[in-house]
């Protein structure tokens, strides 16, 4: 204590010497404040008060207001911001701030950083911003020699380098000044202020006379500073002073404490109560929150000792460490240190982050922030510790504290020892007659489970029911032990492992207890870690065994089960180990003598299982093959009804007279056999390539309230593209099919947006090519399907091929022919008009001019008369020939014998597959008509409907033909053609018909038979076509 008092008095000592010379400094400061408020007041005298001295006046008396301000202002940093204010507004600037020069500890420059600032209103705060508040003199160099040399500075932000530039521009600097401020002799920092508004110009004189307040400033931060060191220091020495005197108060309680904790532990009646009441003593005594007594043991198979936890004492809200088995007990692996300062009986002090691992990790569970060990020496030997943890906080501990601790902790482990003296003593006693009594109970024990052995045997022979059997064995047994768990547990060889595996088939447990069996983790297993204990019951012996001696993998399922200790009886079938009867929970401990009674018992349930198994596995054997039989029938059933199926879609394609509804009818006859809910044939289209680009739908069945794809916008048309290898396959297969993410992914899109969710397919082959294929759909549910059960389909997919292949091949056949006779039709039609228009007019002109000559010649000659008459007769002659000629080119009058019906079946083939409505109205009693006026009146029509579906886009189109008139007056035949489409503007007059919508044909055609054409249309208003042609 002396040499620590001598120490604080020559620290005491120094303090007061600088405080001294700081005082020395502060007067010469206040000297030079009276010197300047002196020279002021010196200005002010008449005569020397002009213009150029008013400004340093102004600057002077403002240097001694601050000087005053931070020698008479209580708050520091109130002072400091009042003179910045004080100057700021003198100086008619925006900014006043004070800057420290720092180094930092790599750049050869210092750094700046902004201590104290004022600004004007509207201007922006240096230290609003941490970006702003410090930073470097890279770049600025000069600015920093030019303070070094105590000149004041003076920038405007056009003159500054980069990156200073842009810093002063982002807080507005337009014009920067900087006064150096010199503590002791060297440059603390500048006094800085920035015109933000106006850069005005302040002239060297001006920024010289600032140095004075710059100075004043710096000394005053200086020496605020050092005050605040000598009062730390003050303060420090009172704690010391204070916690001195709280150690020596620590000891006499310690001393105290140790001295009722020894008569404690001799006069409590209660050993455990009394050391718990010492260790609460302790704990309190010393304000820590966790006191144990821990003993040390050494096992045999390791060099160091391990530790356990006897007793503890923990204050309110610590974790108990007993609480936890696996903290409360450890080994000194890791901190050997430890160990060693113990066995030299000295104290250890740790703080959790100086312990190794894995001890740290312990304590840190445990909320240690420091721990302290006082070793326990009984008869000269390392007996063990009294530990004593801090959790909330780690306090300082002194020696003097240890040292009167140690005489306790050796009075706790001498009275630890001497009360297992006793207790051995007298344990031994009680042993004794533990064992006579264990050895008549063993006796009891055995004919016990003789009988139960005897009721198991009678219940697996005489119950119906093997699993009820087994299970009321169980129980006989799990209550005869009085445990509280009894199971059946098989081995069963395993690939993968050399030893076999176990897995249990029959459990018996008590209420309160969980099951094995419903834990998959824990009701199988291997033998990995535990192979001495296969190999124990391999030879027949019985195994007991505790849980916390078994591996961590096996020991972890037991304890979450409640187990502490595990039994096992092996199982012996045809001489070899078929598994155990296990138990565990048992309230008494059983020895292996005593449970190899019940080997007899296991042996039969083990047999009874294997006959049971057996006599399954011959019942199984036969189901099974009763199964393979029924399920053969059934697929030889689901064969004749698609082979049936195929029969009768193959006739409906041959018999009925509508090709197209035929298919339709054989795809729905397929798609109910396979109960499906789409079928569809899909044609491969584009084989210019070495697989189909796309395919098309030809002809689709759906079920009721299923999507149909054949017109669906976006799935009607499927493309191949990036499906190649696939197509490549399947073109080779006989099929194939499964749910959707089993095809290939660029089919997906087609088939989800019509909701497939499993596709099947079987391919049509024409002449040895895949001409397509005939495709189902499950949309609804995915049924399960066989592809090769598909394949029997392929005779009505190639059935369904051929026809729709057949018939298209008559319907060309057909079209052809149709062309071929339309052209014949075509070229007699354009000789007979050529002759019409020529041959015939030529005769009716020639006789029209003989007639006209008649009359001019008069009577002069007979002759001439009669030679006139002769070439009229020979023209009117040629004329009928030539007539007769063109009637004979045109088609039968059968053929256009119903006019009406020819333009109702024109309007409906080409209106078909539209929603055009469509309406052919018959005015007056038809008669017949010319073929050559009835074919005409069909053209013109046929090209007036084409107009009106193809350029009008009518929605509704109405034919109206009228026949008017008799024999005697003669007959006139109206066609009128109306739609509701676009309209457009007619021509006006027939020479402008130019061509455009079949105009100029059906002016023609109306000349041709001398029928009167008209057109009346508007745009928007739809069209009307009339054509009124006059018979003779």
């Amino acid at each position: 204590m002396t040499t620590d008092s001598n120490r604080w008095l020559e620290q005491l000592s120094i303090l007061e010497q600088e405080n001294a010379l700081l005082k020395s400094r502060l007067e010469t400061c206040e000297a030079s404040c009276a010197l300047l408020q002196a020279e002021v007041m010196c200005y002010r005298q008449p005569g020397r008060q002009a213009g150029a001295r008013q400004s340093r006046d102004r600057l002077l008396e403002m240097t001694a207001i601050a000087a005053n301000t931070l020698l008479t202002t209580e708050n520091f940093d109130d002072a400091i911001n009042a003179v910045l204010k004080m100057m700021g507004e003198g100086l008619e600037t925006d900014r006043m701030s004070v800057i420290e020069f720092f180094a930092p500890p790599s750049p050869r420059l210092p750094h700046w950083q902004v201590l104290y600032e004022w600004t004007s209103p509207g201007t922006p705060q240096q230290l609003s911003n941490p970006d702003w508040i410090e930073g470097s003199f890279d770049g600025i160099e000069d600015i920093y020699d030019q303070c070094c040399r105590g000149q004041p500075v003076s920038r405007l932000i056009d003159t500054m380098a980069e990156p200073f530039r842009s810093l002063q521009a982002q807080i507005g600097v337009k014009g920067l000044y900087a006064i150096p401020i010199s503590v002791n002799g060297h440059l603390w920092g500048v006094v800085g202020f920035d015109d933000c508004r106006v850069a005005k110009q302040r002239s060297m004189a001006e920024l010289s006379t600032l140095k004075i307040a710059a100075d004043c400033i710096g000394s005053a931060i200086d020496r605020q500073r050092t005050q605040r060191i000598l009062l730390q220091t003050e303060q420090q020495r009172v704690v010391e002073l204070a916690q001195a005197n709280e150690i020596l108060q620590t000891r006499d309680r310690l001393l105290e404490t140790t001295a009722i904790a020894a008569n404690t532990l001799l006069t409590a009646g209660d050993f455990d109560d009394a050391i718990n009441a010492v260790l609460g003593m302790i704990g309190e005594g010393l304000d820590t929150d966790r006191v144990a007594v821990i003993e040390l043991s050494q096992h045999l198979a390791d060099s160091l000792p391990y530790w356990r936890v006897l007793y503890e004492w923990t204050s309110p809200g610590t974790r108990s460490q007993m609480a936890y088995p696996e903290l409360m007990q450890g080994s000194f692996d890791g901190t050997e240190s430890l160990l060693h300062q113990l066995n030299q009986g000295q104290i250890v002090s740790c703080y959790l982050e100086d312990l190794a691992e894995p001890f740290r990790s312990i304590q840190a569970q445990l909320d240690v922030q420091a721990l302290y060990a006082i070793p326990i020496f009984v008869k000269g030997l390392l007996w063990g510790i009294i530990g004593f943890d801090d959790c909330r906080t780690a306090k300082q501990r002194y020696a003097v504290e240890f040292s009167v601790l140690k005489i306790a902790a050796d009075c706790i482990g001498s009275a630890i020892e001497r009360q297992r003296t006793q207790q051995a003593l007298l344990q031994t006693e009680q042993q004794r007659v533990a064992e006579l009594a264990q050895a008549n109970e063993v006796l009891q024990a055995r004919d016990r489970l003789l009988e139960t052995t005897a009721i198991a045997v009678k219940t697996l022979l005489t119950g119906t029911d093997f699993n009820d059997a087994l299970n009321t064995v169980l129980r006989i047994i799990g209550k005869a032990l009085d445990t509280h768990r009894v199971n059946v547990i098989e081995f069963f060889e395993h690939s993968s492992a050399t030893l076999p595996y176990w897995r249990m088939l029959y459990e018996w447990h008590g209420l309160d207890l969980p099951s094995q069996m419903a834990d998959p983790s824990l009701s199988t297993g291997t033998h990995e870690g535990i192979e001495d204990i296969y190999h124990r019951l391999s030879q027949g012996q019985v195994v007991s065994v505790l849980v916390d001696e078994l591996p961590e993998s096996f020991r972890s399922g037991q304890a979450k089960l409640g187990s502490n200790r595990l039994y096992a009886i092996p199982i012996f079938v045809k001489d070899q180990v078929w598994g155990v009867i296990g138990f565990d929970g048992m309230t008494t401990p059983r020895n292996t003598a005593e449970l190899s009674t019940l080997k007899i018992a296991a042996d039969c349930i083990g047999s009874a299982i294997d006959r049971q198994r057996t006599q399954q596995a011959l019942l199984q054997t036969e189901q099974q093959r009763l199964a393979d039989l029924a399920q053969v029938n059934e697929v030889l059933q689901a064969r004749d009804r698609l082979l049936e199926a195929t029969a009768i879609a193959a006739n409906t394609l041959l018999s009925t007279a509508n090709f197209d509804n035929a298919v339709n009818t054989a795809l729905q006859l397929i798609g109910e056999t396979l109960d499906t809910d789409r079928v569809k044939v899909l044609e491969c289209m584009d084989n210019s390539l070495p697989h189909p680009s796309y395919f098309a739908i030809s002809h689709e069945w759906v079920r009721e309230g299923i999507i149909p794809q054949i017109s669906h916008p976006s799935s009607s048309r499927i493309s191949g593209d990036g499906a190649e290898d696939f197509l490549h396959q399947l073109f080779q297969s006989d099929g194939f099919g499964g749910v959707l993410n089993e095809w290939p992914e660029v089919f997906w899109e087609a088939f989800e947006a019509v909701e497939a969710k499993a596709i099947y397919c079987v391919p049509i082959r024409l002449e040895g090519q895949i001409w397509g294929f005939l495709i189902f759909d499950d949309c609804r549910e995915v049924k399960q399907r066989d592809v090769s059960e598909l394949s029997v389909l392929k005779i009505a997919a190639n059935c369904i091929g051929s026809g729709i292949q057949q018939q298209r091949t008559q319907q060309a056949l057909i079209k052809a022919e149709q062309a071929k006779q339309s052209a014949i039709l075509e070229e007699r039609n354009r000789m007979a008009g050529e002759l019409h228009d020529t041959l015939a007019q030529s005769f009716t002109g020639i006789s029209l001019q003989v007639e006209a000559a008649k009359p001019l010649l008069g009577q002069t000659s007979s002759a001439v008369s009669r030679i006139l008459d002769h070439l009229k007769d020979l023209a009117e002659a040629g004329l009928a020939a030539a007539r007769q000629s063109v009637w004979a080119l045109y088609p039968a009058a059968a053929d256009y014998s119903d006019l009406a019906q020819l333009l109702y079946e024109s309007l409906e083939a080409m209106s078909r597959n539209t929603a055009t409505q469509i309406e052919v109205n018959v005015h007056g009693t038809p008669y017949p008509l010319p073929t050559f006026i009835s074919m005409n009146l069909l053209r013109i029509g046929q090209e007036a409907l084409t107009n009106a579906l193809k350029h009008a886009q009518a929605q509704a189109i109405t034919i109206d033909l009228t026949y008017e008139g008799n024999s005697q007056t003669g007959h006139d035949i109206l066609l009128n053609i109306c739609d509701d489409g676009c309209g457009f503007t007619p021509p006006t007059a027939p020479d402008a018909i130019n061509g455009g919508f079949g105009l100029v044909s059906m002016s023609e055609r109306c000349n041709r038979i001398g029928a009167q054409l008209s057109i009346t249309s508007a745009l928007g208003k739809g069209t009307r076509v009339s054509v009124e042609a006059f018979l003779p």
